[in-house]
């Protein structure tokens, strides 16, 4: 939970990141053989996976994304195939917010 709450900061001080800039460095580390990987999947597995100034990983506390579409994904596992990297998750059933505001 506290993890959610310091990626929605990331977001409001990086608003202006974008995961189709081509410029930015991406680089893949600690190769694991573990999965969960899919089926017909050739590509390597890895623990952390750094992006421009983000660095993400399948175990806590950076394994939490926010998606485009507001929805609220946990990284298992992160695939590296040819150049493309794809990230393996499991998402929210519920984006409820837990903190509420109470007037005393």
């Amino acid at each position: 939970m506290q993890q959610i709450v310091k990626r929605l900061n990331e977001i409001e001080v990086n608003r202006i990141f974008s995961t189709t800039e081509e410029d930015v460095f991406t680089s893949t580390f600690e190769q694991h053989f573990e999965g969960p990987i899919l089926r017909d999947c050739q590509g390597l597995q890895y623990k952390k996976l750094k992006y421009g100034n983000w660095q993400l990983s399948n175990t806590a506390p950076n394994n939490c994304l926010i998606m485009t579409d507001g929805s609220v994904v946990e990284i298992e596992n992160i695939i590296r195939e040819s150049n493309s990297i794809f990230i393996i998750g499991g998402r929210f059933l519920s984006n409820d917010n837990f903190f509420h505001l109470t007037s005393t």
